[in-house]
C-alpha cells in the first residue's frame, strides 16, 4: 500500500479582520480556501461572536503576492490541554468566496502551497460517509451534566472519534469534561460499542444556509473502554477499511 502523501493545503498571508467596526491585524497566517483558523484570541470573548459575519482582508504571500477581498464568519475553537488543565480559545474564519477567488487562491496552493506540520496526525481520521455500508454514522453522549443528545459522526480514527450536532443543548459539553459516548451500528451484522472519552477541544461554527444556527464539533479521546467493546470497535474500523480498500481499487 502506497504512503499517504498530503496535498498542499495553506498558503501563508497577512489578514485583516473587520469585527463590529474594529479591526484586528494578524501576520504569516494559514489561509486556505476555506478560511483561517488557530488565531489566539485575547481581545474579547469569542464564543459570544461565535457565527457572527465579518469582512477580511488577506495578503497572499506567494511569488506574486496579491490582495483578496471576503467576507465570512467567525469560528471559535476551544482546545483543552491535559498537562495545563487549562482551556485556551482560538478564533477562525470560515470563508464565503467568490468562485474566481476561490479558483485563483487554489491554483496558488497547489503551485505554492504547503501542509503544516501539526496536521500530521499519528493516526489517520476515516471521515464518515453513508457510501460506507459498514461505517456509523450516529452516536449517542452523555454528559456529566446528564444530558444526553444525538450526534452525527464526522470521523474515527483508532484513538477518537469527531461528532457533531446542532442541538443546541451540546453547549453542555465542555472542553475538558469526560464524556460517555454509545456508537449505533448502520448493519444487524455488527454490534453498538460504548466508551468513555475526554472532550479535547470543541469548535462552534454557523451551520451552512441556516442564519443563526450554530454547529458544535467534538474532538473526543478514547480514556476507557471494555475489552469486548473495544474488539468490536475494531472490528468495525477494520471492516470500513477494508471497504475503503475494495473502493480504491476497483477505481
Amino acid at each position: 500500500m502506497k504512503n499517504y502523501v498530503p496535498v498542499p493545503t495553506f498558503v501563508h498571508s497577512n489578514v485583516r479582520l473587520t469585527i463590529a467596526d474594529r479591526e484586528y491585524a494578524f501576520l504569516n497566517q494559514p489561509l486556505s480556501i476555506y478560511g483561517i483558523a488557530g488565531i489566539r484570541w485575547p481581545h474579547f470573548d469569542p464564543t459570544s461572536h461565535a457565527g457572527e459575519f465579518l469582512k477580511l482582508n488577506a495578503q497572499v504571500l506567494c511569488k506574486q503576492p496579491y490582495t483578496l477581498d471576503l467576507g465570512g464568519h467567525i469560528t471559535v475553537e476551544e482546545a483543552f490541554s491535559e498537562q495545563t488543565k487549562k482551556t485556551t480559545y482560538y478564533l477562525g474564519v470560515h470563508i464565503e468566496m467568490r468562485a474566481e477567488d476561490r479558483e485563483r487562491l487554489s491554483k496558488t496552493i497547489a503551485a505554492e502551497g504547503f501542509v503544516p506540520e501539526s496536521y500530521t496526525r499519528k493516526f489517520p481520521r476515516i471521515p464518515a460517509s453513508s457510501d460506507i455500508p459498514d461505517m456509523p454514522l450516529r452516536a449517542l453522549a452523555r454528559a456529566p451534566t446528564g444530558v444526553a443528545i444525538s450526534f452525527e459522526i464526522m470521523n474515527l480514527s483508532p484513538s477518537g472519534i469527531l461528532l457533531c450536532s446542532d442541538n443546541p443543548n451540546a453547549a453542555a459539553f465542555a472542553p475538558g469534561a469526560g464524556i460517555h459516548v454509545e456508537v449505533e451500528p448502520r448493519r444487524l451484522s455488527l454490534d453498538p460499542f460504548k466508551f468513555d472519552g475526554l472532550i479535547c477541544r470543541r469548535t462552534t461554527d454557523r451551520l451552512s444556509g441556516k442564519a443563526g444556527t450554530l454547529r458544535r464539533l467534538f474532538g473526543i479521546r478514547f480514556t476507557n473502554i471494555s475489552k469486548e467493546h473495544k474488539q468490536v470497535f475494531l472490528d468495525t474500523l477494520r471492516t470500513v477499511l477494508l471497504r475503503l480498500q475494495g473502493t480504491a481499487q476497483n477505481k
